[in-house]
């Protein structure tokens, strides 16, 4: 009887075993399962199965094997600070680096997110909370616009951080083509800088490096050397831009104005002329400007006097 019992306990232990180790199994499959399958419910928060270490080292890889790449370029300012907020999150960073299109969305730390966020339906919330930077221009959108715009203006001071190569005429070497592009038309927005223009349109706060300050980016001048038509010229000044109809409206108003105080300055000018020849006429008479000869000695006359004047 005590030998039935023993083995009983010893059974029981075993199930009990086998349940704990069956439990961590299936926990262990549902979080790798999201993986395969991201639709489901317990997939909403990627933190859980995809820690944020994690994450952060398929980042820091990428940017070490591509230093190039759109999204090492804000994962560089990030870790200098001087970009901040959400697009610093390492969920974003990733999304820069690996969204459709990007340079290392074939790599296979890409894998991940691809499985996560690169299809559809998907419930993870880090797909849509941290979706990275809208309208992210790409390394080799940068390049390309950089050589544009460096080979219409060679002489500017921002195309010297990056070169032409030996073999091309081309400015085909950039250490970091994004922040050259956005130098470059953060100084002066020309034709070539329209990639640029559409992401910083729509970023918050916290890309001063990338977009400029808050409305630096959003309504700022582009030159534009012809003849042409639009909201968004500079006049006079570079914070003066007239880029929404009340603006422009605005500027007219004030480009009358002016055009009335030139006048006015014009009118002023040619009166105070007048005067100052009247006045130098007669300080010129009264400094002996006379002739010799007859005068009268007053207005009533009364006789002559007879002046001769030396010199």
């Amino acid at each position: 009887e005590r030998h039935r019992m023993g083995c009983a306990s010893c059974w029981q232990a075993s199930w009990m075993i086998v349940l704990m180790l069956t439990g961590a199994s299936t926990g262990y499959i549902a979080s790798k399962s999201c993986f395969e399958d991201p639709s489901q419910v317990n997939c909403t928060d990627s933190d859980i199965y995809y820690p944020t270490e994690d994450v952060h080292a398929d980042v820091a890889t990428l940017c070490a094997l591509l230093p190039s790449a759109s999204g090492c370029s804000i994962f560089r300012m990030c870790n200098q600070g001087q970009v901040t907020g959400h697009v610093c999150q390492p969920f974003s960073l990733l999304a820069d680096l690996c969204s459709n299109g990007s340079e290392a969305t074939m790599h296979t730390n890409c894998t991940n997110w691809k499985q996560l966020c690169n299809v559809k339906p998907t419930a993870v919330q880090q797909c849509e909370s941290r979706a990275g930077v809208k309208n992210l221009v790409g390394a080799a959108e940068a390049l390309r616009a950089v050589d544009t715009l460096c080979t219409l203006m060679p002489d500017m001071k921002e195309c010297d951080a990056c070169a032409r190569s030996t073999s091309e005429k081309q400015y085909d070497v950039c250490v970091d083509p994004l922040l050259s592009l956005s130098t470059i038309c953060l100084s002066m927005q020309m034709d070539g800088c329209e990639s640029w223009k559409a992401m910083c349109l729509v970023q918050s706060e916290g890309m001063a490096p990338f977009c400029g300050a808050a409305d630096e980016g959003s309504c700022s001048g582009v030159m534009q050397m012809y003849f042409h038509t639009g909201l968004e010229d500079f006049v006079l000044f570079k914070s003066w831009v007239p880029c929404t109809p009340s603006r422009y409206v605005g500027t007219i108003i004030a480009v009358v104005l002016l055009a009335v105080f030139v006048a006015f300055l014009k009118v002023a000018r040619v009166r105070l002329e007048h005067k100052f020849e009247r006045a130098a006429i007669s300080l010129e008479t009264l400094q002996g400007g006379l002739l010799p000869g007859t005068y009268p000695r007053n207005g009533r006359g009364g006789g002559l006097q007879e002046i001769a004047l030396a010199g």
